[in-house]
């Protein structure tokens, strides 16, 4: 999983207002800085972490690690569900829905429905209603 992460790091480029450079290296240092931060709390923390496991897991739905995808969105779910955070759960569950698509995951994906459908009033995202 390491490797896969670190491949998807290494290959993807963003353009952060300072030119291109590789996501990992852009990640790195967005994560020291926003979580050194003293008054950020434990719980902020693994929010964003399941929110950005949540976005990966978005991002290699359609790729040739699909596979990767789905455990991902497991764990984003998980980690969003303990730390109770609305947006990360709308995040979270929004990607395990797509990880999720095929005929043999119908009933998984309407249970997912349902928890987005009572989610978005619950943190005024009403895009978590369009799934």
């Amino acid at each position: 999983m390491h490797d896969l992460l670190a491949g998807v790091a290494r290959d993807t480029w963003i353009d952060p207002r300072r030119g291109k450079q590789p996501f990992g290296d852009w990640a790195r240092q967005w994560w020291e800085t926003w979580s050194s931060d003293p008054d950020r709390s434990p719980t902020a923390l693994e929010a964003t972490e399941a929110r950005l496991l949540a976005r990966l897991s978005l991002e290699l739905t359609f790729a040739e690690e699909r596979q990767h995808s789905a455990s991902l969105s497991l764990q984003a779910v998980a980690m969003a569900r303990r730390v109770g955070d609305g947006a990360a759960q709308g995040s979270a569950l929004r990607a395990r829905w797509m990880a999720s698509w095929g005929p043999d995951s119908l009933q998984e994906r309407l249970s997912l429905e349902r928890e987005l459908l009572r989610l978005a009033p619950e943190t005024g995202d009403h895009e978590l209603e369009l799934v």
